[in-house]
Formats: C-alpha cells, structure tokens, sequence
C-alpha cells in the first residue's frame, strides 16, 4: 500500500537559464553493500552522522523472516574501512515495521525514527532506540498509532525543536477524509510527540482534507528560529499537484497556511514529496518528483514583500539525461550551493547533484551517476564530503548500497 501510494505523481520545468557544470564529477567510494535477508536490504532514508563519524540508517526490508527492515551503524576503521554493526531487527509487531525517514539523534547518542506499519492498530510507531550497558541498543516504543484520528504511516522522518518535543507527518489517517485520500484512509496529519513522566503525549496539529490544503503529507518538517513548521503535501491543493504549507504556533493551537499549490501548468512541478530546505533569508526550496515536460524539478519559493503569495522560480527542470524523478530533499552548503539525488527507477540515470548559487543565477552540475536508486537526502561532512544511500544495486545481491562522494580537486 505505501509503496503504491508514495509512486504517485506528476510535474516541472525551467523557468531560469542554467548553465552546465564542466568538470564536476566527484570521486564515489561504495563504504557498504548490503546482503539482503538477516543483513538487511533497501536502504530507502537518509544517514544522520555522529560527532565521532559514524553512520546511521535503516532499511526498509530484510532483518527478520516478515523482511520488515533494520536499523544500522556503520562504524569507520582506523586502517581504511567500514564495520557494520544491526542496531536493531524490526519484527512487524509492536516494534513496528518498515522504517522509512531518516533517524535523528538527540545529545545523548540516542536514535529517534518512524516505522510504516505495525503496533496494535498496525497504522505505524514512533521509536527510540538507546545505547545500553550491554554494548547493544534497547528499543522502545514513544508512540504507536490508531489510524483515526492520530494518524496512519507515518514516513517522513522526525525533527526536535528547542524543548526536545517531536515533530512529524502521517501520510493517511486522521479526520480529514475524502474521496480523493481514498476515503477508507484518511488524508493524512501533522503531529507533535512530547515527553513527559508518564510517556510521550501526541498532539495533531492539523488534519489534511485535500482540498486547498493537500493531502498525503509523506515529508519531514522542518522547524524555523520562531518554532514555524514547514512542509510538502504530495496531492491535492488548488490543482491537485501538492502544496508546500506552514504551521504556526500560537497561544490557542497552531494555524495553518497553504504558501504555495502546484499546478499542471507547463514548467511547474508537481507532487512534491519530500521535505524543505530553508535558508537563512527564509527562502524555500524542495524537489518535485514529476513535472509537465520533465522528469522532476528542482525548486525554490520566496517569501512576499507584501500580501501572502509566495513566489515560485524553477532552478532546474530534469531531463533523463541528468536524473529521473527527484523523491529526496535538498541540503545546503555554507556557499549556498545545494546538493541533492534523484532516484531513476531504471527509466532514466540516479545521480547526485550540485546546484551552485551565483549572483547571476543557479548553474547544474551532475556529480556522479549512482549505483543505484536513491530515494534519501545526501549528509555532507566539513570536509565536503557527501553521504547517501541507494535501495537498489551494489556488490551483493543488489540490495542496496551506503556511498560517499570526495570532492575532486
């Protein structure tokens, strides 16, 4: 069912002059191929890196005999290398199953994240996983979803703000059903998790209704200096193509506000479906898996000096020769340059790439083609090395792959 549900879409095209990066080919090194089965396979979410550089993932299959994912450190060697250590085998029961989103990780080396299915309604966990005496890692529920009216699949990923509370999406689930969510499913939620003696409490912030609004929020949030939360609804909207919203707090609750709705118009995107990048004048920016014309763009969204609409620029309109549908989100160097993937589905290549910010424009490079398709946001280091992850190909039994790009100078 997720996998159906996160393949639809549609949109983009280019509404700056880009000019081509000549020479920007890095150099990829495959740090780990997964083996399928007990090992793990498909690796579908982005790595969150400790201060020590170790690596930390999850993959949506292999583990256990249900094949409902794991979660994993790769840790680096002195002399060259990787040691992968499972973290923890997800049995489809109450621990969940099928985790999807990137893990975030508080100051204390704790691990936070989100599986698709499973608890005792099957609509979904929120879990930590804790480093215990033992040398091995302890996991616990915080949260295990109803379906109606907390939420159902929650997928996007986790974020904290100051005061240690969590933020997140569920793609179904909810009050807010229509005919276009599959009614049966509902339209999707935000929500917040916060922590008390007892446990952690949820909160839905907002039930999606497809209308202006959208519907099938499968994103993570992110969280501006005023607690502002952001995101991407993959449908609905004034089109139908998605919507990038916002929530705000407030002293009764928080407001929501649609900023933008994509639509089917020629060089606009369509089914946004990953999370936001925000930079530090508050401009927006994202991907959009499908556009008319193209196969996905690249994105950004400006805040109005007056009134509420926020202004669109398409940066870069992908063609099958430069990637195939963009599903990750972006980061941002201290440039301002963006790097992000694409995922190619075998229709067209997966690679990672650079858009480099100028005072003339935005020009697209391609950094490298990958080994095969990513689904995940990159992680750079301050060394300008870039981090990600591939469900697909590699060394062994092509289940998916941990890679890093070395910038080549």
């Amino acid at each position: 069912m997720r996998n159906i549900a996160l393949n639809l879409a549609m949109g983009i095209a280019a509404l700056l002059c880009l000019s081509i990066i000549a020479g920007a080919t890095d150099k990829q090194t495959i740090l780990y191929s997964f083996k399928g089965k007990g090992d793990g396979a498909g690796p579908e979410s982005a790595l969150v890196s400790d201060a020590a550089g170790n690596l930390y993932g999850t993959t949506y299959h292999g583990g256990s005999s249900c094949d409902c994912g794991t979660a994993f450190e790769l840790s680096p060697n002195s002399g060259g290398g990787w040691t992968k250590t499972i973290l923890h085998i997800f049995t489809e029961g109450n621990d969940g199953a099928w985790p999807f989103g990137a893990l975030v990780l508080d100051s204390n080396g704790n691990l936070f994240g989100e599986t698709v299915v499973g608890g005792p309604a099957d609509s979904g966990t929120v879990f930590e996983l804790s480093p215990n005496s033992t040398g091995g890692w302890t996991e616990t529920i915080l949260y295990a979803f109803k379906g109606a009216p907390d939420g159902r699949e929650p997928s996007g990923g986790l974020v904290f703000d100051a005061s240690g509370n969590l933020y997140g999406t569920t793609f179904y689930g909810g009050t807010g059903n229509s005919v276009n969510c599959i009614s049966i499913f509902g339209c999707g939620t935000a929500f917040e998790l916060s922590p008390s003696a007892g446990g952690w409490i949820e909160t839905v912030l907002y039930d999606f209704t497809a209308s202006t609004d959208g519907n099938w929020p499968s994103c993570a949030l992110i969280i501006d200096n005023s607690g502002n939360l952001y995101g991407t609804a993959s449908r609905g909207g004034n089109y139908g193509a998605g919507t990038v919203f916002q929530l705000s707090p407030s002293s009764d609750g928080w407001t929501f506000a649609a900023l933008y709705s994509f639509t089917d118009a020629s060089g606009e995107g369509q089914d946004p479906e990953a999370g936001l990048l925000l930079d530090h004048v508050g401009n927006l920016y994202g991907t959009t898996v499908y556009s008319v014309g193209g196969n996905g763009a690249v994105f950004e969204l400006s805040p109005p000096s007056t009134g509420t609409i926020w202004q669109e620029t398409v940066l870069h309109n992908f063609t099958n020769n430069d990637g195939y549908l963009p599903h990750s989100g972006l980061i941002m160097d201290r440039w301002g340059n963006i790097y992000g993937t694409t995922r190619g589905l075998g229709f067209g290549p997966a690679t990672a790439f650079k858009l480099t910010h100028s005072s003339t424009g935005w020009a697209f490079g391609v950094l490298h083609n990958l080994p095969g398709d990513s689904w995940a946001p990159l992680i750079r280091d301050s060394a300008g090395n870039l981090y990600g992850t591939t469900q697909n190909g590699g060394i062994r039994s092509g289940s998916g792959t941990v890679f890093e790009l070395s910038p080549v100078r």
